[in-house]
């Protein structure tokens, strides 16, 4: 990944990809601003118009980790 990619002023939520978040020494990078830990993903999701989806349903009862993060540092 390009550091225009990494550094393009944005800001956002993403889906964490481990490698590319956390630095050699194991804490988070510097653009990481803050983080949201969910135990049950029922919590976190609900059905949309789409019902067959597994995001939302009863079934869906996975750990959700959630990231912060700024793109402008």
């Amino acid at each position: 990944m390009s550091s225009a990619t990494c550094f393009c002023r944005c800001r956002g939520i993403l889906l964490p990809f481990g490698p590319f978040l956390v630095e050699r020494k194991g804490g988070l990078r510097s653009f990481v601003l803050d983080s949201l830990f969910v135990e049950n993903g029922k919590d976190v999701y609900l059905h949309g118009e789409n019902n067959s989806t597994l995001f939302g349903s009863e079934n869906f009862s996975t750990l959700v980790f959630f990231l912060l993060l700024n793109g402008a540092v």
